[in-house]
């Protein structure tokens, strides 16, 4: 295989992610040398093409074949970010099976949930909500996933999740930052504690002398 052949099967296999194809040229395309994590100058990838096209099957080749699942583009958007921006909740269940990180941001702190609420249905939504996600993210104009779900007219007991998840969360955090003031605490009567008794040790040699 020369490099010419690579990089001609790079060519067809990012124009098979943004046209579709079947996962058996997917495949026969990066056995030839084909790119996986190809891009344009915008970042684009073929991964996060398939992804926005509702192309599964390309979608799982080109993981297999050990496409990024988190590259992100020049504006800061991954895959799952532009399969949940569609409502291609296949795809984005298979990108989170293979690891794509559902708290990344893009570059106006939007996440991936954020994205669900302002341009994906209830059921997008609850594909999310059940791998919880981090609710106490906001973007860069301070608003979180609940502050923009109440924006807009989706069903009440979305709503009443996503906050006892925030509440849960806010909690767990308060629950560590405390524990790690005791830990701290703790460690710092110890370190008092051995330089009382080094003291009292030579004090004691001092008398004997």
């Amino acid at each position: 295989m020369t490099n010419q052949d690579a990089k001609a099967a790079t060519r067809v296999l990012y124009k098979l992610a943004r046209n579709g194809g079947t996962r058996a040229e997917c495949r026969a395309l990066i056995a030839d040398g084909g790119d996986v994590n190809i891009h344009d100058m915008r970042g684009q990838t073929a991964l996060m093409w398939a992804a926005c096209n509702g192309f599964v099957d390309i979608v799982q080749a080109l993981i297999d074949g050990g496409a990024d699942v988190n590259a992100q583009n020049s504006g800061g958007k991954t895959a799952l970010m532009k399969a949940v921006e569609v409502g291609a909740n296949k795809c984005t269940q298979v990108l989170l099976d293979a690891g794509a990180d559902i708290n990344v941001q893009e570059k106006t702190g939007c996440t991936v949930l954020m994205l669900a609420i302002l341009r994906s249905g209830e059921g997008m939504i609850h594909t999310l909500l059940a791998r919880e996600p981090d609710m106490l993210l906001t973007s860069i104009h301070g608003k979180s996933a609940v502050d923009m779900l109440s924006s807009r007219e989706l069903v009440r007991d979305i709503g009443r999740k996503m906050r006892a998840m925030t509440e849960s969360q806010i909690a767990a955090r308060k629950k560590k930052e405390i524990e790690d003031q005791f830990r701290a605490a703790a460690d710092s009567g110890t370190q008092k504690t051995r330089r009382i008794i080094k003291a009292k040790v030579r004090n004691r040699s001092m008398c004997h002398d």
